[in-house]
């Protein structure tokens, strides 16, 4: 199956009060900076001078690549794979590890939760590709400073930001439009950033519309796809919007507030009818698993402050979080009782999910060559479920309205401590 991919952009820059600089008279030699990370150790250095191993994509690998959705990002970096199939419903793999083992992070906030495992549904969407600034990957444990989730590595997509300054008017802004061939997916997006003097401001927002993918002939297993194949359920309609504001309340300290929401629908499982598959078994079962609707609600408070020489920190961040996670989740279980007839079970859930956290991390330099990071991380999740069931073919209609999952709490509270120490 060949892919096209079409990218168009519209950039404008608007200097304001600052106005343009000079251009120099002479053409000065490039110079490749080596990449830089900082999600294994939480202080910016170079990838090749980090001792977890990290893989780093940034924002010129981005526009040159051109992925579908996140973990198209993985597939050729080592240690990673992909699982799934769609848009939205593609998982990344770190060293065979995948769900609750891999903690996804967006600006070092982590974005797991105790009823949404990150190996299936829409927690990879949360955040679109072109809102970002770079993703890094851990691969490997980073629990000592992620928690358990952690364990088999981490995911950190870290978002574009507005200037930092304090004096000066400034504004930038691209458009930018997508098509790709597989599900013939198109995707409008924009985003604006500026400041007046010591405000600052970004506002992003996209659209996508993709349809189903289509799977190429060939065997899988003990089944056979005689020809190209639609798979059902793998297309999807879902929009992403951020708006971001803060404050320069010294060339190295700012505050900032964060609302991001993300919404979907159509989106499900990928399946294909038993029809296509050969050999044909008219007494195969058709299960069906679809997200009817699904949104995301977050809002992030924060404070950053750099060289502050304090006798505890140089380094100091502060942030709270809330997130609003609401799913419905639709599950048909077709069974063939035989000719012309069939049973059905038809299950309709909704889970509201509500996650209070924080997290604040310092750093500090010792003997000049040190460092010394340090905090306390905490959420506290509340989840609201409700099922209906129904079975229909078996006999009498049944219908119940027991949950199948109980209503629950989950709350974590951790202190973590990491030393770098330079020897030599």
């Amino acid at each position: 199956m060949r892919t096209v991919r079409v990218a168009v952009f519209t950039m404008f820059l608007a200097p304001g009060l600052l106005g343009a600089q000079q251009q120099p008279a002479h053409r000065d030699s490039v110079v490749e900076l080596p990449p830089m990370t900082v999600t294994a150790t939480r202080d910016l250095r170079e990838v090749f001078r980090t001792p977890a191993p990290v893989s780093v994509v940034d924002s010129t690998a981005l526009a040159q690549r051109l992925p579908s959705n996140l973990t198209d990002l993985f597939v050729d970096l080592p240690g990673l794979d992909v699982n799934g199939v769609g848009p939205s419903q593609s998982r990344p793999i770190i060293r065979g590890l995948m769900g609750q083992r891999i903690l996804l992070l967006e600006d070092g906030i982590r974005m797991n939760n105790s009823r949404r495992q990150q190996d299936f549904g829409e927690i990879p969407s949360l955040v679109a590709l072109e809102e970002l600034g770079r993703v890094e990957v851990v691969r490997g444990p980073a629990s000592v400073l992620y928690g358990t989730d952690a364990i088999g590595g981490a995911v950190n997509l870290i978002t574009r930001q507005p200037p930092q300054t304090l004096v000066g008017t400034t504004v930038h802004g691209a458009l930018g439009y997508r098509y790709e061939g597989a599900g013939s997916q198109q995707r409008p997006w924009g985003v604006f950033t500026g400041n007046v003097g010591r405000f600052n401001w970004l506002a992003f927002g996209a659209y996508r519309d993709a349809g189903p993918y289509e799977s190429p002939a060939g065997s899988f297993g003990g089944a056979t796809l005689p020809r190209l194949t639609r798979v059902q359920d793998t297309g999807i309609r879902d929009e992403n919007l951020a708006l971001q504001a803060g404050y320069m309340l010294a060339p190295q300290q700012s505050v900032y507030a964060r609302f991001e929401r993300y919404h979907a629908d159509t989106a499900g499982f990928g399946y294909v009818q038993n029809a296509d598959v050969q050999p044909f078994d008219p007494n195969a079962p058709t299960i069906r698993i679809t997200y009817p609707d699904q949104s995301v609600n977050k809002l992030t408070l924060g404070y950053g402050a750099k060289g502050l020489g304090f006798g505890l920190a140089d380094r100091l961040d502060v942030t709270g979080y809330y997130i609003r996670n609401d799913r419905l989740l639709n599950l048909d279980v077709t069974i063939p009782l035989g000719p012309g007839a069939s049973g059905v079970s038809s299950t309709r859930n909704f889970t509201n999910l509500d996650t209070w956290g924080f997290r604040v991390e310092a750093a500090k330099a010792i003997a000049g060559r040190h460092l010394l990071t340090y905090g306390l991380d905490g959420f506290h999740d509340n989840s609201v479920n409700g099922d209906t069931l129904t079975l229909t073919g078996f006999g009498p209609p049944l219908t119940s309205t027991t949950p199948q999952i109980p209503d629950a709490t989950f709350r974590s509270l951790g202190a973590f401590a990491q030393g770098d120490l330079h020897l030599v």
